[in-house]
C-alpha cells in the first residue's frame, strides 16, 4: 500500500533531524546546511531575467551606465547579516566525499586572514573571480567568508583596459574617497608580481602637490599667484634654478604652472618659501616614509629630502628620489579631496563565520591630516588646472570641448625616467568630481607606446565609464 502523504513528510522530517543532531560530524552538518541554503537560493532566483552589466566587460570597452559602490557610499553597519550561504560559493572540492558528487560549486580562493580585534589583514588578494553572490569573496582555513571592497563589475572593466594598454607595465587603483574603500584594483609587469603594490615608481611630479600643500599653508600663496623664472617649462638646472631678478622674463601663475607640470616655478617655490625640514614634514603628511596601515601589505614610499639647494629645488619640483605605489598615490588624491584628510586603504569588506556572524567589519579610519580643507580647496583649485589647459586637456578637453562637461576633474601627471622597473614612468591622478567626489583613481605606465597608452589616456577611459 502507498504511503501516505503525510507519513513521507514524516518520514523525511526524521531522517533530516537525525542528519543534524549533535553527534553527526559538524563538517556533515556544515554542508547539509549548504545544500539545504543553496537550493533554496537557486529557487527563488529561478525564472528572474539576467541583470545588466554596469560596466563594460574586459573585452568589449564600449560606455558602461551603472553606477558603482561608490555612487552609493558606504553601506551602513548591522550587526547581523544573512548567512554567506546564501551569498557564497564554496568550494566544493572540500566537501565530504558523501555530497561531492551531488553539488557542484564554482571553487573560492583560499586565504589566511588574521584579526587582531580591530583589524583583519591578509598577506594577499584572491583572484577577481573568486565570487559569492556578485561580490569578490573567499574562504579562510576555518571555512569564514572574506568578503572585498572591489566592484567586480568596475574591476572588470578596469581590467580590460589595463590588458589593452599599449605599454609594459600597467597599474590602475580606483578608491572611494570619502571611505578609503579600493573599488578596483589591477595590473600587468612582466616580472613585478602585483605591480599596484610596488613602491619602485618615482612620484616625478606627483610630488608638486605636496610642494604646493606646504606653500599654501606656511606661505599663504594661491593659484592665481605669479612667480618669476627663465628657461624652457620643463626645465630645471644649475642655470635657472635661482633667481635673477634681470634675467628672470618669464612668469606663470601657479595655478597653471600646476596644470602644465613648470618645473622651474615649483623649484623657486621650494627654494625661496620652503626649507628641507618643512617639506619633509608635508612629504610624511602625504604618507611618504610611513605606514599607510592597510589590511594588505604595502611597503612604505621613501622620500628623500636633500639639503643641498640645487637639489632640494627640484626634489620640490619632481625630480627627486622620491618613489611610491599606485596604491598609495589614489589615497593621496582621495585624501586631498577627503578635506585633506588622508584615510587607510581598506581592501576587506567584512569576515564572516559560515552561520552568518559578523565577526568582523571595516571601518573608515584617518590616518593623516595632510592638509587644512581650506588648502584642500585651493589645491584642488590648481590641480583642476590639469583638465583644462594643463598636460590631460588633449584628454579631457579636446578642441575646448569637455569629455565630461558636468564633472569637474582634479588631477595631476608626472612624467619621469625610473630604474624600478626600468624605463619612463607616466603618472595620472585624479578625483571626481571635484566638490563631492565619488572616485579617486591612480594610473601609471611604464615605457607607453602612443597616445593612448599614456596615462592620462587610461584614466579617461576609466572615469568615462564611471560617470556616464
Amino acid at each position: 500500500m502507498p504511503m501516505n502523504r503525510q507519513y513521507r513528510y514524516s518520514a523525511v522530517s526524521l531522517r533530516t533531524r537525525r542528519l543534524l543532531h549533535p553527534r553527526v560530524r559538524p563538517e556533515v552538518r556544515f554542508w547539509l546546511g549548504v545544500v539545504g541554503i543553496t537550493t533554496v537560493a537557486a529557487l527563488s532566483l529561478w525564472g528572474t531575467g539576467k541583470q545588466a552589466s554596469g560596466y563594460a566587460s574586459a573585452t568589449n570597452l564600449s560606455r558602461p551606465t551603472a553606477k558603482t559602490e561608490a555612487s552609493k557610499g558606504s553601506e551602513p553597519a548591522t550587526e547581523t547579516e544573512p548567512s554567506p550561504l546564501l551569498q557564497v560559493e564554496p568550494n566544493y572540492t572540500i566537501l565530504p566525499p558523501a555530497l561531492r558528487d551531488s553539488i557542484k560549486l564554482p571553487p573560492l580562493d583560499r586565504v589566511s586572514v588574521a584579526y587582531d580585534g580591530r583589524i583583519a589583514s591578509s598577506s594577499r588578494l584572491p583572484s577577481t573571480k573568486s565570487r559569492f553572490a556578485g561580490k569578490i569573496a573567499a574562504l579562510t582555513d576555518k571555512n569564514e567568508f572574506v568578503f572585498y571592497t572591489i566592484d567586480p563589475q568596475l574591476q572588470e572593466y578596469v581590467e580590460g583596459v589595463v590588458s589593452k594598454a599599449k605599454a609594459q607595465h600597467v597599474a590602475i587603483v580606483v578608491t572611494q574617497p570619502g571611505t578609503g574603500r579600493v573599488l578596483a584594483i589591477a595590473g600587468k609587469s612582466p616580472f613585478i608580481r602585483d605591480v599596484a603594490f610596488h613602491n619602485g615608481f618615482p612620484a616625478a611630479s606627483l610630488f608638486k602637490v605636496v610642494t604646493a600643500t606646504a606653500a599654501v599653508e606656511q606661505q599663504g600663496i594661491t593659484p592665481d599667484q605669479l612667480i618669476r623664472f627663465r628657461g624652457g617649462t620643463y626645465t630645471l638646472e644649475r642655470g635657472n634654478y635661482k633667481a635673477n631678478p634681470a634675467l628672470d622674463r618669464r612668469y606663470m601663475s601657479i595655478g597653471e604652472a600646476m596644470g602644465r607640470s613648470c618645473n622651474p616655478v615649483f623649484g623657486r617655490i621650494a627654494l625661496e618659501l620652503l626649507s628641507p625640514p618643512i617639506l619633509r614634514n608635508y612629504a610624511r603628511n602625504f604618507g611618504f616614509n610611513a605606514d599607510l596601515q592597510s589590511d594588505i601589505p604595502i611597503a612604505k614610499s621613501p622620500a628623500v629630502i636633500p639639503f643641498d639647494d640645487y637639489e632640494f629645488s627640484r626634489t620640490g619640483a619632481g625630480f627627486g628620489d622620491v618613489r611610491l605605489s599606485p596604491v598609495h598615490a589614489a589615497s593621496m588624491v582621495g585624501g586631498i579631496v577627503n578635506d585633506g584628510k588622508m584615510l587607510r586603504p581598506i581592501f576587506i569588506d567584512k569576515l564572516v563565520s559560515p552561520t552568518g556572524s559578523v565577526l568582523y567589519r571595516s571601518k573608515t579610519t584617518v590616518i593623516s591630516s595632510m592638509m587644512t580643507p581650506r588648502t584642500a580647496r585651493s589645491v584642488l583649485d590648481m590641480m583642476e588646472y590639469t583638465t583644462t589647459i594643463g598636460t590631460s586637456r588633449r584628454e579631457f578637453t579636446p578642441n575646448n570641448r569637455p569629455v565630461l562637461p558636468h564633472v569637474r576633474i582634479a588631477a595631476k601627471t608626472g612624467t619621469l625616467s625610473g630604474d624600478d622597473p626600468k624605463g619612463l614612468n607616466n603618472w595620472f591622478i585624479a578625483a571626481a568630481p571635484r566638490d563631492n567626489a565619488k572616485v579617486a583613481i591612480a594610473v601609471v605606465v611604464v615605457n607607453p607606446r602612443g597616445a593612448q597608452g599614456k596615462a592620462s589616456h587610461l584614466g579617461k577611459l576609466v572615469l568615462t565609464s564611471f560617470f556616464e
